[in-house]
């Protein structure tokens, strides 16, 4: 049975020290305006595969794990895909509005590195890129699969298509 991971819990797994040999938690991130799971195009495992949205079916193509990327001012990680093992990136490290979200071979560049901030408000998760500081957006705030993730200026809290819930 899948659940919903409140704030502590995520925290918590996040700041704990565990071995290599720990299991990871994989999670569904999935936006709040439609429900759906985050998704690999086609299920590729190629370097420049994009990002959308889809209904959630279980498959590897749909699972993240949360890695630690380091401490700054706040805690920064990486979203890397249990499908293919390659990292949420920004394609060309393009900071503005409208920079297409891809899988990419892990460097740990900024543009692989996220900050996630919980909304109590909304029960879910703000996901920012670093570079450029702009949200992980769904593409015109749509419902449909097939809709590209993107970064967009982070809006007011209640903007459904920036906010996620991550399930394990």
């Amino acid at each position: 049975m899948k659940r919903l991971i409140s704030s502590v819990t995520v925290v918590a797994i996040f700041a704990a020290s565990t071995p290599a040999s720990a299991a990871e938690i994989k999670y569904e991130l999935r936006p709040l305006n439609s429900g759906k799971c985050l998704d690999i195009v086609n299920g590729s495992r190629a370097n420049g595969a994009r990002i959308q949205q889809w209904t959630c079916s279980g498959n590897s193509q749909q699972k993240w794990y949360i890695r630690s990327a380091g401490h700054v001012s706040g805690e920064l990680y990486t979203i890397v895909s249990a499908h293919s093992g390659a990292c949420l990136d920004l394609r060309d490290g393009n900071s503005g509005n409208g920079a297409v979200v891809q899988q990419w071979t892990c460097s740990g560049g900024y543009n692989q590195k996220w900050w996630l901030t919980w909304d109590a408000g909304m029960g879910a998760y703000r996901i920012k890129a670093d570079v450029g500081q702009r949200c992980l957006d769904v593409t015109g705030a749509s419902t449909a699969n097939g809709a590209y993730m993107q970064t967009w200026d982070c809006f007011a809290p209640g903007t459904r298509n920036q906010r996620f819930r991550l399930v394990a």
